[in-house]
């Protein structure tokens, strides 16, 4: 079984990468005795292996770093939309493996277009975890309530993931995903407050408060309204100026990230300007960090936490 202290091992090398016995034990808290037992220990559990050792240029034998052990098992993230599947595959180390794309079929359904991609991948044999992004409104049961212009992807959609991999799916908003992104790798690493502000066809938000992403009671937090996609800068910025506005006066963000083909620094520039000249909020306003592939990366990041989750601290999944 193991300890407190095997946990907090675990999670020095996920967030600090491979480490020998002296630093472990110094950010452990232990003596070095007692780390050598516990890292022996590790290796007997088959969750830490050897990565080589350190020169010193002295006599004697060298320090020996330690690290999480590949193969325990693998994790998916994708993202789904009506015309293609992109989806990652990364060991629960965090090292990525393989990444897919798939076009999806005439009408395909999300189930089959998700099992096509994983299938896709050589190490789905070992799957511990995936998240799968999807346009639309997801409420807490993994149910898409509502998704424009694909009705036929309404429903169930997080039962049927599941059953098809057979392995525990967690389906969320492809929004929500691409803040969860920014959060962990982006713009928003400095933050715990903001309002990511995502304008594709249309117009929509994550807000992250407290360093928590914000659902809501029915997966509907940050849908704002479908707004028609516009072509002209100045409409570009009208529409994001009123949205920045009113999402300052609900959540207070100290920063907005606006995300989208045309959300360059100008246009951050100028929706700064105009929330500032017609409203009290003077929030941040920055261009996402991430303007390709921001919702899988969310995507991959929750699946890489569950899998660790299970694979490294025996914690059972949940949907």
């Amino acid at each position: 079984m193991k300890s407190r202290s095997d946990d907090r091992v675990i999670e020095l090398l996920l967030a600090r990468g491979p480490l020998d016995r002296p630093a472990l034990a110094e950010l452990t808290g232990l003596s070095r005795p007692s780390t050598g037992e516990l890292i022996t220990r590790l290796i007997n559990a088959g969750l830490v292996e050897e990565d080589g050792e350190i020169p010193t240029g002295r006599r004697g034998p060298n320090a020996m770093r330690y690290r999480l052990r590949r193969g325990c098992g693998t994790v998916v993230g994708l993202e789904i939309q009506p015309d293609h599947a992109e989806a990652v595959l990364a060991d629960v180390d965090g090292t990525e493996l393989e990444r897919i794309r798939v076009k999806a079929r005439r009408n395909e359904r999300p189930a089959t277009l998700v099992r096509r991609a994983v299938r896709g991948f050589d190490g789905a044999d070992r799957l511990q975890a995936v998240v799968v992004a999807t346009p639309g409104i997801v409420d807490r049961q993994g149910n898409v309530v509502f998704v424009s212009d694909h009705p036929h992807w309404a429903g169930p959609q997080g039962a049927r993931l599941t059953e098809a991999l057979g392995v525990p799916v967690v389906l969320e908003n492809d929004t929500n995903l691409a803040g969860v992104a920014e959060h962990r790798y982006g713009a928003a690493a400095d933050s715990d407050d903001f309002v990511l502000l995502r304008f594709t066809e249309s117009l929509s938000a994550a807000l992250v408060l407290d360093g928590r992403l914000v659902r809501g009671a029915n997966g509907a937090a940050g849908e704002i309204g479908f707004h028609p996609y516009q072509r002209t800068a100045a409409e570009v910025i009208g529409q994001l100026t009123e949205a920045a506005i009113a999402l300052c006066a609900v959540a207070d963000p100290e920063l907005v990230v606006l995300s989208g083909p045309q959300a360059s620094a100008e246009v951050a520039e100028a929706v700064a300007e105009q929330v500032a000249a017609t409203s009290l909020f003077r929030p941040r306003v920055v261009p996402s960090a991430l303007p390709d592939g921001a919702a899988v990366r969310g995507a991959l990041a929750l699946a890489l936490d569950r899998g660790r989750d299970k694979v490294y601290f025996n914690e059972e999944l949940e949907l």
